[in-house]
């Protein structure tokens, strides 16, 4: 027969309390530090990845899904007063515009040496048709 164990003359062992966690925010400036190597694997796997991505992502002049009703017509008129501007340049821009159809409003400026026309479309126009209808 195996004798009982004789139980310490203090009480019965206890373990030490774990350490306390690190907050995650110390944790990942240590493993960055610690594992350079890494750091900059990954780094250099999201910059390929972008620099792929910025290659097939298509540029077009109206994006897809993106189409505003309103059109804006800017054109320099160097040293003429508002008057001439509006008379010879902004008048002209005017009257180019009443002939193309579905136009809703139709807002001009005139400054010194620059004329601005903002061109308001109905709902529903096809901003594409109407540029190129402006612009032939």
């Amino acid at each position: 027969m195996t004798p009982a164990p004789v139980p310490p003359p203090n009480g019965p062992v206890v373990a030490p309390p774990p350490p306390p966690r690190e907050p995650l925010a110390y944790a990942i400036p240590r493993f960055a530090v610690s594992r350079p190597v890494t750091i900059l694997m990954i780094l250099a796997t999201i910059l390929v990845v972008g620099l792929i991505a910025l290659d097939r992502i298509p540029l077009a002049l109206f994006p897809e899904g993106y189409e505003s009703n309103q059109l804006y017509i800017s054109a320099r008129y160097p040293n003429a007063s508002p008057r001439d501007v509006e008379e010879k340049v902004t008048r002209k821009i005017e009257d180019i515009l009443g002939t193309v159809p579905n136009i809703k409003r139709l807002t001009s400026y005139s400054s010194n040496g620059s004329s601005s026309v903002r061109v308001e479309l109905q709902t529903g126009t096809s901003l594409r048709e109407t540029y190129a209808l402006i612009t032939d």
